[in-house]
């Protein structure tokens, strides 16, 4: 299975298949210049109202305030991280530029930007609008297992599952059970929170189909479904090896039928929380192999795991269905804190030590290490980087020290539901004065964006940004797959451009991906992008290939003429 994940700087994206995009913008370090003779303008927005629906119609205010010294007129955009939010045309009142927004039909959180593209470069400003589901116009109701014992102690599930016209999820209505059959126990409803209600219903001594309904008494709908209450049940029994886990441990569940001889056909269905889990439908069963098993893993967040086995017999057997359950206890794993840093940089100039956790080698997935990092110098927290928020299980903190000496630099994971805390040992870095000869610090970003796999990595975007004319961005590539062993470009002032072989400006910026397209990149192949000039001190990446994630990312400066990543500069 081909997943992506979306890496630190950039908006993750909705997870609508099981890919996700790592999308990845850095750049390590910036050359302190004096302030420059006309300030940069700042922009600010704000949206009112903040909350609207999300039914395609329902409108709110976007306004974005300009403050400006000695400006260029401001040109103000503004754009939605939701495709489907509409916007008007926008007006202007001094400083001030207004537009109407349309709400799309998704409920969900979106940010709005705010855009001044006079400025140099553009600089922008975010705020938060929460589109809400709309009232509910459809409710849907299924009971899992459909068929169980007439013996007044069996129990089924019955999950209402209700959305508003354009299919988002209504998660505060008032929703209520009942079963046509009076007998029968409606012991709990639960509002899930996600659109979903439900509710333990428990069977009559009654052999008979029953209905079961669901109301919405909020927007006055009405769902139903039929439940077999049989005379005549099998039986399931449940067992779980390991009996209790860790977040991520493999899991094995094993259910065995037992029914009355002759029978016992049919399939077995696994559930968590009432919810099947992937891969472990439909097991069969028969009197000669009555045993169906499901390997999985699950997280600490949701423990205690309420596991279900739910046996289905087949059609010619009759109506004679069962269920088992257990209760599986998991505790967070072990974590892993490792530190990246440059042990040597320049006064004056910004470093950043990242910190990445990682769960043990064993049990890597497919829950994540979340949370915060404290970056510690001495012992002694980091004013600045007190929490910082981990995204794709790493977190960075960017300092600039103002005179020479030494440091002892260290990362403690706070560790969270699923995870313990760990901590990474100090290492050394020592702030020095930046050489004379350095004539200055090369400033370039990367931008990247990789699809991967258990086996392979593919290029989907490589880009340099920011080269000035005379800079030179090395590539090299070592590994199965690589398109070619060492390619170097020179950022010129100008390129051909046009049929007739006209000369455009470069804008800065180099793109890699090309000669990667439809490569597959083996695990451990690495890509090394230095960009370099003479007499500055440059900049280096590292991306190394690895299995069912991203590639490891390294960041280093290049002392000029140098060639050992973060030594010297």
């Amino acid at each position: 299975m081909t997943r992506r994940c979306a890496a630190r700087g950039l908006p993750r994206r909705a997870r609508t298949q099981p890919i996700v995009i790592v999308v990845g913008l850095a750049s390590l370090f910036s050359l302190v210049l004096p302030a420059a003779a006309s300030a940069k303008p700042t922009i600010a927005v704000r949206l009112s109202p903040g909350t609207i629906v999300a039914d395609g119609t329902s409108t709110s205010t976007a306004t974005a305030t300009v403050t400006e010294a000695n400006p260029p007129p401001a040109m103000v955009g503004f754009s939605s991280s939701d495709p489907g939010v509409r916007f008007g045309a926008v007006t202007k009142n001094k400083s001030t530029y207004t537009a109407r927004l349309t709400s799309s039909t998704v409920a969900r959180t979106v940010t709005i930007t705010a855009t001044d593209k006079a400025a140099l470069p553009p600089v922008s400003a975010q705020a938060p609008l929460t589109q809400l589901a709309g009232p509910a116009k459809t409710i849907v109701l299924a009971v899992q297992p459909g068929s169980i014992a007439a013996d007044g102690q069996s129990r089924t599930t019955a999950t209402a599952t209700v959305a508003d016209a354009h299919g988002n999820p209504v998660s505060s209505d008032n929703v209520t059970f009942s079963a046509s059959d009076r007998a029968d126990a409606i012991l709990q409803v639960t509002n899930n929170r996600n659109g979903t209600y439900s509710a333990l219903i428990q069977s009559s001594t009654t052999a008979d189909q029953v209905t079961i309904a669901a109301v919405d008494n909020t927007a006055r709908i009405r769902a139903a479904a039929n439940l077999i209450q049989t005379a005549d049940p099998s039986t399931v029994s449940l067992v779980a090896v390991p009996s209790s886990a860790v977040t991520n441990q493999t899991v094995t569940l094993f259910a065995a039928v037992y029914a009355r001889e002759g029978s016992g056909t049919g399939t077995i269905d696994f559930l968590s929380g009432g919810a099947a889990i992937a891969g472990c439908t439909g097991r069969p069963v028969s009197p000669s192999s009555p045993t169906a098993a499901c390997q999985t893993a699950f997280a600490a967040a949701t423990s205690p795991e309420q596991i279900t086995a739910v046996f289905t017999p087949s059609a010619r057997e009759g109506r004679f269905g069962a269920t088992a359950s257990l209760s599986l206890s998991v505790t967070p794993d072990l974590s892993a804190t490792s530190l990246a840093l440059s042990n040597t940089v320049y006064v004056g100039t910004r470093t950043t030590y990242t910190a990445t956790i990682t769960p043990p080698a064993g049990r890597p997935g497919p829950t994540e290490p979340s949370g915060s990092v404290e970056f510690l110098d001495g012992g002694q927290p980091i004013g600045a980087c007190l929490h910082q928020p981990m995204t794709g299980g790493a977190a960075s903190c960017t300092v600039s020290y103002q005179a020479a000496g030494s440091h002892s630099i260290s990362a403690q994971y706070s560790g969270d539901a699923n995870f313990e805390a760990s901590s990474a040992s100090a290492q050394a870095v020592k702030a020095v004065p930046a050489p004379r000869r350095v004539l200055g610090i090369i400033t370039s970003s990367m931008q990247w964006n990789f699809a991967y796999s258990p086996t392979y990595t593919r290029v989907l975007t490589l880009v340099v940004n920011g080269v000035k004319p005379g800079a030179t961005v090395v590539v090299t590539c070592q590994g199965k797959g690589c398109p070619y062993a060492k390619r170097s470009t020179v950022a010129a002032k100008t390129v051909l451009c046009g049929p007739k072989g006209k000369r455009c400006p470069t804008h800065g910026t180099v793109r890699l991906a090309a000669s990667f397209k439809h490569r597959l990149l083996a695990v451990g192949t690495k890509i090394n992008i230095k960009i370099v000039r003479s007499g500055w001190i440059g900049k280096y990446y590292l991306f190394t290939v690895r299995a069912r994630r991203g590639p490891q990312v390294q960041i280093a400066c290049l002392a000029p003429g140098g060639t050992r990543p973060g030594v010297g500069c």
